[in-house]
């Protein structure tokens, strides 16, 4: 991903985001329904500022339907259109 983007990505901390899961980081905010609505990470003087866009509530658990991942100044948009829960 980060040949891709350009972005040098936190690998594992992204399989958590993805999840909705906040991995390593500390500093996070829970929805209404307790669910990850942002999180705030820092690696290798790096910041990332993850925040939802929602979560598909057809699955068990709820899994995220969009995240948006902010470093300095630069963006990337991740959608799930659907989950395979095996």
């Amino acid at each position: 991903i980060g040949k891709l983007t350009g972005m040098p990505i936190p690998i594992t901390s992204l399989r958590q985001w993805i999840l909705g899961l906040p991995g390593d980081a500390t500093d996070y905010k829970l929805d209404g329904q307790y669910r990850l609505s942002e999180v705030n990470y820092s690696q290798n003087g790096k910041n990332w500022h993850v925040v939802y866009g929602g979560y598909d509530s057809n699955t068990k658990p709820a899994l995220p339907t969009s995240l948006e991942l902010t470093e300095g100044g630069q963006r990337i948009k991740l959608k799930m259109d659907n989950w395979i829960v095996k």
